[in-house]
């Protein structure tokens, strides 16, 4: 297998599925850390060119799930990572947290993308974004990050940013699930042409991603003292405890 000779160290296992492979890839994310599929190429609808399968696992996986995609342009294959916030959306911790691994993973950097409109909630549904980020990174020393606050539409901030990118980190939208990738997600998708990770809404259930997630979160406490516990999961209480 060619993976083995890129990473030797790496341990892989090969899983024959059988039925609705969709169904089955979403019960399989309930306890990894990351799904990875592949697309099918580029189209003008988001269904067309990421096939039902990694459509439907992307919109319902408890896990994050990337999209792989052939890259356009030599420099995204050294390009940062642009994890993209938006303010209605919850789990900011998460979708950042995504992001650093991943830049670490890659060796490079990560641009967070904020975006803020008239009227809208503040993007913290989790707290300060650059808080948030001095916390997490505690865990990712490598990664060098930089923060943009952008006034306007997620498509428009996608596309401008992501031009360079190797990959693009969004929260998966809470509100709906049907049809797949109504938000964020979808718009990632129809408008970058990098891989994309879509992160889970928080959920109580611990997932592989969650547990990673807290233990990251109960290291930065070490170095940060909060003025407050609103930012901490049940999972996370539980994990401090032990």
């Amino acid at each position: 297998m060619e993976a083995n000779h890129a990473h030797p160290g790496t341990e892989i296992a090969e899983l024959t599925l059988h039925g609705d492979l969709a169904t089955a890839l979403i019960d399989l994310s309930a306890t990894a850390s990351e799904v990875v599929v592949g697309s099918l190429g580029h189209s003008r609808t988001v269904q067309t060119m990421l096939g039902s399968v990694a459509s439907s696992v992307s919109a319902a996986a408890h896990s994050p799930v990337t999209v792989v995609r052939p890259l356009r342009y030599v420099a995204s294959a050294v390009g940062p990572i642009l994890v993209v916030i938006d303010p209605v959306n919850p789990g900011a911790a998460d979708t950042l947290a995504v992001g650093l691994r991943a830049a670490q993973e890659r060796a490079t950097n990560m641009v967070v993308v904020e975006l803020t409109r008239s009227g809208a909630p503040s993007s913290a549904v989790g707290g300060d974004v650059e808080a948030l980020v001095a916390e997490l990174g505690v865990r990712f020393p490598s990664v060098r990050t930089s923060m943009i606050t952008y006034f306007g539409h997620p498509r428009t901030a996608l596309e401008r940013f992501s031009s360079t990118a190797q990959l693009v980190v969004v929260a998966r939208d809470h509100r709906t699930l049907w049809p797949p990738q109504q938000g964020m997600g979808r718009t990632a998708l129809g408008h970058t042409r990098c891989a994309v990770s879509i992160v889970p809404e928080p959920t109580a259930a611990p997932t592989g991603i969650d547990r990673f997630l807290a233990y990251a979160r109960i290291e930065a406490d070490r170095v940060f003292a909060r003025p407050d516990h609103r930012h901490r999961t049940a999972l996370e209480q539980d994990a401090a405890t032990r």
